[in-house]
């Protein structure tokens, strides 16, 4: 089928949503432009765009392995993969698997203590109130999911988090923690978006010691950084 670009319907922080011939199908166009966890305002890093298109076409397909649902359908050009059209929450998910930076800040835990458990923490997609973090209450009462909306995202998210924590590992890297966008379509709750560098945080290990700092999101490393996890995770771009 032809997936020739359409209408600009979204011009995002990190990529372009287009519309397609088909009704129930996107292109997601990545850009070289990315805004890290602790890099503040956007850097250019040359190649992104198809950096994160491959990084996101093979963490969706490796849910996907998985049995865990994803709007992702196929890669399409560079830096563009086909995706399917969601209905998307205004809530994310970030899933906690160490204390890392911002978590370490709020509840005075150690950079780079292992939780017992993955938390999972909701945050409302509103930028006027600062995409505040909310509970399950607030998400029900302000009508952004339902009670069991957020527990089927819950579950998924979990299961992701095993899968990705393995996959990381496997090449001597730690999900610190990341992030999950989901939507609705014809086939329930999925995840959307994007899994890609930019919505990880990576720490690598060297002997079983995690080095909290090996790869620094700055201005002065952005590149280095962005390239050596590309290349550690070894896709196919």
């Amino acid at each position: 089928m032809d997936f020739r670009k359409g209408k600009l319907l979204h011009d995002g922080k990190t990529k372009r949503l287009y519309a397609t011939p088909s009704e129930d199908r996107l292109i997601a166009a990545f850009k070289d432009e990315a805004r890290f966890y602790d890099a503040g305002d956007p850097a250019v890093v040359k190649n992104r765009g198809r950096y994160a298109a491959a990084v996101s076409t093979a963490l969706f397909r490796l849910l996907e392995n998985y049995h865990i649902p994803t709007h992702f359908v196929h890669p399409y050009k560079a830096n563009e993969v086909i995706v399917q059209k969601l209905e998307m929450f205004s809530i994310s998910a970030v899933i906690w698997n160490f204390a890392s930076s911002h978590f370490s800040k709020r509840y005075g835990t150690e950079k780079g203590t292992l939780l017992e458990a993955p938390i999972i923490e909701w945050y409302w997609k509103n930028p006027k109130q600062h995409h505040p973090m909310i509970s399950t209450d607030h998400a029900i009462t302000f009508s952004l999911a339902k009670e069991n909306e957020l527990a089927e995202m819950a579950h998924t998210a979990k299961k992701a988090n095993a899968v990705l924590k393995s996959f990381f590992e496997r090449r001597s890297l730690v999900l610190a923690d990341f992030r999950l966008e989901f939507g609705r379509c014809e086939r329930g709750i999925v995840i959307g978006d994007e899994l890609t560098l930019d919505t990880c945080r990576l720490w690598s290990t060297v002997n079983g010691q995690i080095d909290t700092n090996r790869f620094r999101f700055d201005r002065a490393h952005i590149q280095q950084s962005y390239v050596e996890l590309f290349e550690k995770i070894g896709v196919q771009s």
